[in-house]
């Protein structure tokens, strides 16, 4: 069973790194292909094939109702 998910997942990956691939007119699949894909569908790096681009840290913003909890939590706890 897991080996089966793990055979689709690789066939898709590499269909997909392939179609990028085809739409680039290159006639070679090359990992940044295949790391395209996996960062942009699955939210994936591959370790050690780093991009030339640096991607920066994306803090998460804090919505209002966040805020007005954290600060109930600093008030509670002063006293």
């Amino acid at each position: 069973m897991l080996l089966q998910i793990a055979d689709d997942f690789i066939a898709s990956a590499v269909t997909a790194a392939y179609q990028l691939a085809r739409h680039r007119k290159s006639s070679t699949l090359e990992v940044k292909d295949v790391q395209l894909h996996l960062e942009r569908q699955w939210n994936m790096w591959i370790p050690g094939f780093g991009s030339e681009e640096i991607r920066p840290y994306k803090k998460a913003c804090t919505t209002e109702a966040h805020k007005q909890r954290m600060a109930l939590i600093r008030k509670t706890t002063k006293k």
